[in-house]
C-alpha cells in the first residue's frame, strides 16, 4: 500500500517537472550585457539610438530579445517588436505590419478583422505615428533584418530612412536583429549604416565560460542526481553535438533531462545524448 502511494506522488511529481520549459532562461554574462544595455535604453539613458544585434544562427539573439520583451510586457511596456520584416519589403509595407503588430497586440482577435493594407497609404502611416505617438513607444525591435538587407541598397537606404524617422518622431530607440553570414549591411560603408552600434553574439567556444555556462544549466535542472555536465567527457561531447550554438547547447540538455525523468535515472548520461542527438553528434 505504502509503495502504491509512494508510486503516486513520484509519478505526480515528475508530471510537474514535465510541463512547460526545463530552461526557460540561460544565465550568461554576454547576454546579461545585453540586456542591461537594453534597460539603459528603456530608460533614456544609452548614447546610441541605434543598435544592430547580429550573430549566427542559435547564437541566442532573438531569445534576449525575447527575454527583455516578456520582462517589460511587450506593447503594453512601451516596446513594439517585430518579428519579420515586411514581406514586399517596401515603404507601404512597413508602415501597415507595424500598426498591424501593434494592433494584434492590443486587440484580441484582432487577426479577422484587420484592414490596413488595403486603406491609403498616406493613412495607414498617419494612423501609425498617431499610435506610435499615443502608447509613448520606447524601442523598436525588428528581427529577421538580414532578409531586408539583400535588397538593393536604394531600397536598404529607402527603409532604414524611413525606419529612422518613424524613431525620431516618438523618440525611440531602434534595434536591428539579424545573422551575421552573407549580411551585406554591416559591410556597407554607407553613413546611415555607419551611426549603428553593432552587438555581435558569439558561439560558446570551449573554456572556462563555456564550463560555467553547463554548471548554471545543471543547477536549473529538476533532476534528482547529479549529471556532472561540466565535467570533460561530458563537456567535450555537448559542445561538439551543438558546435558551440546556445539554442542547441539548451535543446540537448532540456530534452536528455525530460528523457531521465521519464525513464527514472534522474541524471543526463553520455549515451542518452548519443542516442538522442546522433546527428549532431557524428554529423
Amino acid at each position: 500500500m505504502e509503495n502504491n502511494i509512494l508510486a503516486s506522488i513520484m509519478s505526480n511529481n515528475d508530471d510537474k517537472r514535465l510541463k512547460g520549459r526545463i530552461l526557460d532562461w540561460i544565465d550568461a554574462p554576454r547576454f546579461t550585457i545585453i540586456l542591461d544595455k537594453f534597460e539603459s535604453m528603456f530608460k533614456g539613458e544609452y548614447n546610441r539610438k541605434k543598435v544592430y544585434l547580429i550573430g549566427d544562427e542559435g547564437t541566442g539573439k532573438s531569445s534576449v530579445v525575447d527575454r527583455f520583451y516578456s520582462m517589460h510586457g511587450g506593447i503594453d511596456g512601451k516596446i513594439l517588436y517585430l518579428h519579420t520584416p515586411p514581406h514586399d519589403h517596401d515603404i507601404k509595407s512597413l508602415h501597415a505590419e507595424l500598426l498591424f503588430e501593434i494592433k494584434r497586440e492590443l486587440i484580441d482577435n484582432f487577426y479577422n478583422n484587420f484592414e490596413s493594407h488595403e486603406k491609403d497609404p498616406c493613412i495607414i502611416k498617419k494612423e501609425l505615428y498617431m499610435t506610435l505617438d499615443k502608447l509613448k513607444v520606447r524601442m523598436i525591435f525588428l528581427d529577421n533584418f538580414e532578409f531586408l538587407a539583400e535588397n538593393s541598397e536604394y531600397e536598404k537606404k529607402e527603409f532604414l530612412h524611413e525606419m529612422e524617422m518613424i524613431t525620431l518622431s516618438i523618440n525611440a530607440y531602434l534595434v536591428l536583429i539579424g545573422l551575421k553570414n552573407g549580411n551585406s549591411f554591416i559591410d556597407s560603408r554607407d553613413e546611415l549604416v555607419r551611426e549603428y552600434e553593432i552587438i555581435e553574439v558569439k558561439n560558446f567556444r570551449y573554456g572556462q565560460k563555456y564550463i560555467n555556462l553547463l554548471k548554471g544549466m545543471e543547477k536549473k535542472l529538476p533532476l534528482k542526481n547529479r549529471s556532472n555536465l561540466h565535467f570533460k567527457r561530458m563537456s567535450k561531447l555537448i559542445h561538439k553535438a551543438s558546435k558551440g550554438k546556445i539554442g542547441r547547447i539548451s535543446s540537448i540538455i532540456e530534452r536528455c533531462a525530460r528523457d531521465a525523468i521519464r525513464d527514472g535515472s534522474e541524471k543526463i548520461t553520455g549515451n542518452m545524448i548519443r542516442d538522442r542527438f546522433e546527428r549532431w553528434v557524428y554529423g
